[in-house]
């Protein structure tokens, strides 16, 4: 957040030139017809989705991913008509309270899902409530799902610092594990002191989804957890334990590497904390909380929020460069970077200004593009030239150069999903922006 704010507030100092009026992107609908789009609100970058034979399931953020008011319009659980983006049915949007969802979890015709309001909910597919259970904060991810002994448990993460398994059928309690520092509800405190501490106030804890893997190869998965704070926690799914924390870090991003899971580690993108403010580094995390520097970056702001696999390379975007990561090294770089001149508003100067902001995320897989072949699609939040504008990039894997780069609706935070969404045969584009609209754009049909 204080980088987002820097951000902003160094826009306000620089008056762009007429020069930078001259590098403008195509429109996406300029190239791939839209099928259809849905007003469904915000939805963030941890959001999930399920699909069922007729339907997308999403949940939302509504109107604002930080609700200041009692109630917000347009949160909740969406079903949409796959074929022509109809809001079917909305659901957990109840009138009073912050009801966010960024992520659902299907299991036996049940749904489940948390929410702002800091509940753990068990419904039916078509939303009607089996169970309800509290928690000790926001849940800002989905839901996961872990086997212990064949038998199933569903997992979730609270910001105020809470992990806690619970049996499907009715919510009871397995194992729970309490982070140091954890300033959240417990069952024996008092509920409504904690809602009202809650609702003037921001946690910051356990916020992404976790990687499963089974790291103590006791045949039940366990969880890597990275906090905002770019600390490692690994929990031990069979019971809840701590196996090993590693705070030495300042990590942004965190993903399992491509092979067998906890066999070899995890890539990371950051920086061990002394080195914090001197650039970023590309890290391997061993299955023991261990590292191994596999690349270090002089400019700070490396900070992609994903890898993106190709055959056997990995590939790796900071503002300046496309990276190509193979047998545990950097092995190619592709200048990616748009500048353009801008006068600096006290100073009098010209500079160079670079419009890539620095979270960025590739979409969930490839697609066929003209002449290109197989190609990826890149999402940039938002143009720094203007924060209301985000825009994709679609690379070529053959040779990693960027082919297009069109500009979204609004700037947008959610992962790019590529799927055939209704159901014609084709690949479409899945994409949420910020007007509050889910996109589902025809990717086999370019008009160019």
């Amino acid at each position: 957040m204080l980088r987002l704010l820097l951000i902003g507030f160094t826009a306000l100092f620089l008056t762009p030139s007429a020069s930078e009026e001259e590098i403008q992107f195509t429109p996406i609908e300029k190239i791939f017809p839209i099928h259809w789009k849905a007003s469904i609100g915000n939805v963030s970058f941890r959001e999930n989705l399920l699909l069922t034979p007729n339907e997308i399931i999403i949940g939302s953020n509504g109107e604002q991913y930080k609700d200041y008011s009692l109630s917000d319009p347009q949160s909740g659980v969406y079903k949409i008509n796959r074929k022509n983006g109809k809001i079917v049915q909305r659901f957990g949007n109840e009138m009073i309270g912050d009801m966010d969802v960024n992520g659902l979890l299907e299991l036996n015709q049940k749904l489940y899902y948390t929410n702002d309001n800091e509940e753990l909910i068990c419904a039916s597919m078509d939303g009607k409530i089996i169970w309800i259970k509290p928690v000790s904060g926001d849940v800002e991810h989905e839901p996961v799902l872990l086997y212990h002994q064949g038998k199933p448990m569903i997992v979730y993460a609270t910001e105020s610092g809470e992990v806690r398994a619970v049996e499907p059928e009715k919510g009871k309690t397995i194992w729970t594990y309490y982070a140091p520092g954890f300033y959240g509800w417990k069952p024996t405190d008092n509920r409504y002191v904690f809602k009202v501490k809650a609702f003037f106030s921001n946690t910051g804890f356990f916020f992404i989804k976790p990687i499963q893997c089974d790291l103590n190869r006791d045949g039940t998965e366990d969880l890597l957890y990275l906090t905002l704070s770019g600390t490692l926690y690994a929990i031990n799914g069979s019971n809840g334990s701590l196996l090993w924390k590693n705070d030495k870090l300042t990590i942004y991003a965190i993903q399992a590497a491509p092979s067998a899971k906890g066999s070899d580690g995890f890539w990371a993108v950051g920086a061990p904390k002394a080195d914090h403010y001197t650039g970023s580094d590309l890290i391997k995390i061993k299955p023991n909380g261990q590292y191994q520097l596999i690349h270090h970056f002089n400019a700070y702001y490396s900070t992609g929020l994903n890898l993106c696999k190709n055959g056997n390379e990995l590939l790796l975007n900071n503002r300046e460069y496309l990276y190509t990561i193979s047998k545990n090294m950097i092995t190619d770089s592709t200048p990616r970077a748009v500048t353009v001149p801008r006068k600096h508003f006290w100073l009098d100067t010209m500079e160079q200004f670079n419009i890539y902001d620095s979270d960025m995320l590739f979409g969930n897989q490839s697609f066929f593009y003209k002449k290109y072949g197989q190609c990826i699609v890149n999402l940039v939040q938002y143009d720094l030239r203007g924060y209301s504008n985000g825009f994709i990039e679609i690379i070529a894997l053959k040779d990693k150069q960027i082919v297009e780069r069109l500009k979204l609706p609004g700037r947008s935070e959610m992962q790019p999903r590529i799927e055939d969404f209704n159901k014609d045969g084709s690949p479409d584009l899945l994409i949420n922006c910020s007007d509050g609209n889910l996109y589902c754009y025809d990717l086999s049909r370019p008009k160019i």
